[in-house]
């Protein structure tokens, strides 16, 4: 059984998470951030945040210090806001969010 929970709409999860609110000289540049709405294995609706740096950026500036703050950050507007279903936050290129859909099990090795 599903929870209750208040659900920002696609609007304004755009506008709390938009990406020129998480500029920083600090890590990476981040060029956009795409929010779905989802579910995860057990049927609860889940928010999957996209985080897309810009892939200038050496892939060594993504390490897990450079990008932390950005993804505390993200979730932290998101409850300010009001919204209580989890963020997966999940990092890549534009190349990355552009393939999301397209993982082939046969090709993984």
């Amino acid at each position: 059984m599903a929870r209750t929970t208040k659900m920002l709409t696609p609007e304004e999860l755009a506008e709390v998470v938009s990406a020129s609110k998480f500029a920083s000289p600090d890590w990476p540049r981040v060029l956009d951030i795409k929010v779905e709405e989802d579910e995860d294995w057990e049927g609860e609706e889940i928010l999957r945040v996209y985080i897309i740096f810009d892939d200038a950026d050496l892939q060594e500036d993504w390490q897990i210090a450079k990008t932390r703050p950005v993804r505390e950050a993200i979730p932290a507007a998101l409850r300010e806001a009001g919204e209580t279903r989890f963020p997966l936050i999940i990092i890549g290129t534009p190349k990355d969010y552009a393939e999301r859909n397209t993982y082939d099990p046969q090709s993984d090795d």
